[in-house]
């Protein structure tokens, strides 16, 4: 992703810390190829919790001219579109599609401009966005959206050596996944005593570290 991150931390190294953890090192009762699984999930969990940890920055430019787009197939969610990417970098801000309704009725049947000045987005449809004025195919846009985070390769064996690659995240967020694939692993064997505690135990302390970051980014986060 285009993002300030650091993200080096081994999968293989999450595996083996879930093995140790679980008394399982061969891989017998939660092999690696199952735990590589939860670690992805983890990963989704997160990027659906936090946008942020996957913001890439990319321009775009509209597949056709029109007021409606769509994002980019890697993009899960849009984040934000600061600018235009051209020469003047022309800001362009976020406004209520509501508000632009009722004062402009007939902005959508404008003619298409290759400089934009706002954007509006519906959680209702995450993949969508649409530009006032209409963009043109020349249009040019700073787009910041959450890609979906990458697989991890699946392992080879049952064991944390035959796990290969990276975690798609910055690497702040390998505990959290510790604790998130041990839940995952521990549901496994719910039946079983105390594990369907240590389930929840280990799911609470994923959800505090989310909470946590949540807290910690909002503090540094620039003052409006």
């Amino acid at each position: 992703h285009q993002q300030e991150c650091i993200v080096t931390t081994p999968a293989q190294s999450i595996i083996l810390d879930v093995q140790i953890a679980l008394l399982d090192v061969s891989g017998t009762r939660w092999p690696a190829t199952e735990l590589v699984k939860y670690l992805h999930d983890g990963q989704r969990a997160i990027a659906q919790m936090r946008p942020d940890t996957t913001a890439t920055v990319v321009t775009f430019t509209p597949a056709a001219a029109g007021a409606r787009h769509t994002l980019p197939a890697a993009a899960a969610s849009l984040i934000d579109i600061p600018r235009n990417a051209g020469v003047r970098k022309r800001a362009i801000t976020k406004v209520d599609q509501v508000l632009l309704d009722a004062t402009v009725r007939d902005w959508q049947g404008m003619a298409p401009a290759a400089e934009i000045q706002h954007f509006m987005h519906d959680l209702r449809e995450p993949r969508a966005f649409l530009t006032y004025p209409p963009a043109a195919t020349t249009a040019a846009l700073e787009l910041v959206y959450s890609a979906y985070p990458a697989a991890t390769a699946t392992a080879s064996g049952p064991a944390a050596a035959t796990v290969s690659g990276n975690i798609d995240l910055p690497d702040e967020w390998a505990n959290p996944l510790l604790n998130y694939v041990l839940y995952r692993a521990y549901s496994k064997d719910a039946e079983f005593a105390g594990n369907a505690q240590l389930a929840a135990s280990h799911l609470a302390l994923f959800n505090n570290a989310a909470g946590i970051q949540l807290e910690a980014s909002s503090t540094v986060a620039p003052q409006t």
